[in-house]
């Protein structure tokens, strides 16, 4: 039988899904006592933003199996001085692929039906965190590094009050 692939948008159904591979994705730094807490909480917002549609995910099935899945939230930009007019965008915040069908190309089919729904749609910018692994086939695609910073709003507000 030869493989068919094929891909298709998320659905609040498939939220249960999502949230497993997201927990896979996670679990060297999930204490293991957390770990049905961190999927059922994530369960929990998958389908609400599914439901909202600010986030939305795609699935890449095998013989109607999900082998492969990405995910993005949708957001609009102040402008700026790089951007004076602000612009749409996009934030990648999962890609996850099934151990045995790693290097075989699905990610970037992936990555490219995202970039192409992005177009479509008038988002102007796409951006995501990238592990080591990953920094070949996003410079591929046309991505570049950039500087972030991040603030734990939580976890400063008790540094400020240690000092």
């Amino acid at each position: 039988m030869v493989d068919q692939y094929t891909i298709r948008q998320a659905t609040v159904s498939d939220a249960s899904l999502l949230a497993g591979q997201r927990t896979t994705l996670y679990a060297d730094i999930i204490e293991p006592q957390h770990k049905e807490t961190f999927r059922k909480s994530t369960e929990a917002a998958y389908k609400e933003l599914l439901e909202k549609n600010t986030y939305f995910g795609w699935l890449l099935e095998c013989n109607g199996s999900p082998v492969a899945t990405v995910g993005l939230i949708t957001r609009r930009l102040l402008p700026n001085t790089t951007n004076p007019n602000g612009c749409n965008e996009a934030v990648i915040v999962q890609v996850y692929t099934e151990p045995d069908y790693k290097q075989q190309g699905l990610d970037r089919r992936l990555m490219e039906a995202i970039i192409d729904w992005c177009r479509n749609r008038g988002i102007e910018r796409v951006t995501l965190q990238a592990n080591d692994d990953g920094h070949p086939l996003y410079t591929s695609l046309g991505f570049t590094p950039t500087k972030e910073m991040r603030l734990d709003v939580k976890q400063s507000e008790q540094t400020v009050q240690a000092k």
